[in-house]
């Protein structure tokens, strides 16, 4: 399973039947009219079927015989399921998305003489970056592969987002109490 788009992949599943001990001399393999049926009540947690195929095959195969590879009979099923999204966009997308938006309502905060603002943002900017590292880091709802899903690559871009706004602040501020240090020493 390739799962680099997840939560917003497909997979196909192939099935195959063939004989091993006889060749298409022996056996052929062919579908009835409808090979296959799906019940309305059958459904899996995070899948439904997008499509279903079938067919046959006659040709050669991988396997050998004693003149060379053997000519096969053999009929397929090819699924196709999509995953449904519902859960990752409500759970996981929605509210890392209104965590960004959250960590951009310091930018309107009012800057005061007296400062009273900086609690204010720095809590607000410590809370949207230890929430977006509590609900994208948390791994309960993504499967753990050795590299990155679409899902890991929004997570880590949100985290970048809250991250920069927090030290848009770290720096503003910085540079608002060097000047006001610099015209006091002056």
């Amino acid at each position: 399973m390739d799962l680099r788009k997840f939560p917003l992949d497909s997979h196909t599943c192939n099935l195959e039947i063939g004989s091993f001990g006889y060749t298409a001399q022996d056996v052929v393999y062919k579908w009835q009219s409808k090979p296959f049926s799906v019940g309305e009540d059958v459904a899996l947690a995070q899948f439904h079927l997008a499509n279903a195929s079938f067919g046959e095959m006659i040709g050669i195969s991988g396997r050998r015989d004693r003149n060379g590879f053997r000519n096969d009979s053999s009929v397929y099923l090819n699924f196709i399921f999509e995953r449904q999204t519902g859960f990752f966009l409500l759970q996981i997308y929605t509210p890392l998305t209104l965590i960004v938006f959250c960590s951009w309502v310091s930018f309107w905060l009012v800057k005061t003489d007296k400062g009273g603002e900086v609690p204010a943002r720095t809590a607000l900017g410590a809370t949207t970056v230890l929430s977006i590292v509590n609900l994208g880091f948390g791994g309960k709802s993504k499967p753990k592969v050795g590299y990155a899903t679409a899902m890991d690559v929004y997570i880590i871009i949100c985290f970048f987002a809250v991250f920069a706004a927090l030290v848009e602040f770290a720096c503003i501020n910085f540079v608002d109490t060097f000047i006001k240090r610099f015209k006091v020493w002056e």
